[in-house]
């Protein structure tokens, strides 16, 4: 079968670099040096965490186009991790400076970077080639190896010692593993749900070049005059009535069903009704069309009660849907914020407080991130969010300065650290 190939790379990068990936893989290929990336090598009616694992178990190296998307990239990070336990070599390929994640720093620590920010992308991508083969013709030693010394094969000089994952403690391995599965079961339905889009979309391909006449799949109704999709901007052009007309002549497809949707959820040229929107947003949804904001508005229906009981696991289901889709809202973040908190998960918690202050520089954002480092006893990130709100905003002087005093009366931290926050 097909996930019983053997690649020699699994490139891990994030979708809006995919130019990049591509130029990557077709230097590679170009070499004798087989690759795997989606979604060119995922075979229809595969779903996608299948695949991204089969991928990595029969891929002997990753490379990671690491750049400011695949930073933040939860799919990347799910990658990281599963080629991290796996015990093989993880070659980030710096395409930026930006500092790496704390995800990411877990696995990455002991890791050496290739650094492209210092040479023309060709020249980059042929040095990350020969690095690569490097690593290939020594991939036998590496599994009994605790370090391998690698030589830059472009100027001849040695490379910082490879760490061959493997020399980790099995207990510090065994928690990855853990974090790992959470980490994949969050996404794990976003996922399904987008494969199925992707092979639907694949077949259609697939059959208009093997014919010159239009093909309409029979699950998801496409205009007769054009035989394609709608286009989702497009679709705000029309009026309520006529995506209600062409529902009726059984002409509407996915994002047709979302906007329909996401019009009744926001009243607009009609009244509110929330029930109406849950209808069609679920039937897009069940199309495979969602978009990104219209995870989000699921997402705060499940988290408010809004036609529907309040469900947290499926607005968070549906916020995660929405970020992968690279919607960046700060009310996703902040409300995946507090559902961690109240998860007592304190980490991901003040993560995602932290992105809410990113987008928005709002101070109760900043003092829940401090609140969470609280809890999880980062007693010195705790004071470092709470003096920016307190920065950010004097008006909540009162409240943080008290929280301040508390940790110096504690013995958290001392009269000295948080001199400049007390009066």
């Amino acid at each position: 079968m097909y996930q019983s190939e053997n690649f020699d790379v699994f490139i891990s990068y994030s979708t809006k670099n995919k130019s990049v990936a591509d130029a990557v893989v077709s230097d590679l290929e170009s070499h004798g040096i087989k690759c795997w990336y989606a979604p060119r090598n995922i075979m229809p009616g595969t779903e996608w965490v299948t695949a991204i694992t089969e991928a990595l178990n029969h891929s002997s190296v990753l490379v990671l186009i690491y750049t400011d998307d695949s930073n933040e990239s939860r799919q990347v990070m799910n990658e990281i991790a599963l080629q991290f336990n796996a015990n093989k070599p993880i070659v980030p390929f710096r395409l930026c400076d930006t500092k790496m994640s704390s995800e990411l720093e877990y696995y990455l620590t002991r890791v050496h970077w290739l650094d492209a920010l210092d040479k023309t992308l060709p020249q980059a991508i042929e040095e990350l080639r020969l690095y690569v083969s490097k690593l290939l013709e020594k991939k036998d030693s590496m599994t009994d190896t605790k370090t391998i010394e690698l030589v830059n094969p472009v100027e001849g000089t040695a490379f910082e010692k490879y760490v061959n994952p493997a020399t980790i403690k099995s207990s510090y391995r065994l928690i990855t593993v853990v974090f790992v599965v959470l980490a994949l079961a969050g996404s794990a339905a976003f996922m399904y749900h987008f494969v199925k889009m992707y092979n639907k979309a694949s077949m259609l391909q697939n059959s208009q070049q093997e014919s010159n006449v239009t093909t309409v799949t029979p699950d998801i109704p496409v205009p007769p005059e054009t035989g394609v999709l709608y286009d989702e901007e497009a679709l705000k052009d029309f009026s309520l009535a006529d995506l209600e007309e062409l529902e009726k002549n059984n002409q509407l497809d996915a994002a047709g069903y979302g906007e329909i949707g996401r019009r009744y959820y926001y009243g607009i040229e009609c009244d509110k009704d929330y029930s109406k929107a849950l209808y069609y947003l679920i039937k897009s949804d069940d199309y495979d069309g969602l978009s990104g904001e219209n995870c989000k508005i699921l997402g705060d229906m499940y988290h408010n009660g809004y036609g529907v009981d309040i469900n947290d696991a499926k607005a968070v289901e549906y916020y995660l849907a929405a970020l992968d889709q690279e919607y960046l809202d700060v009310d996703i973040y902040r409300n995946l914020g507090f559902y961690y908190y109240e998860e007592e998960d304190y980490v991901q918690s003040t993560f995602y407080y932290s992105r809410a202050v990113a987008l928005g520089n709002d101070t109760m954002d900043m003092t829940n991130a401090g609140i969470a480092c609280y809890a999880r006893k980062d007693y010195e990130h705790a004071l470092s969010w709470f003096g920016r709100a307190l920065d950010n905003d004097a008006d909540n002087a009162t409240d943080l300065k008290k929280r301040i005093r508390q940790m110096v009366d504690d013995g958290y931290i001392s009269e000295k650290d948080a001199s400049q926050w007390l009066d």
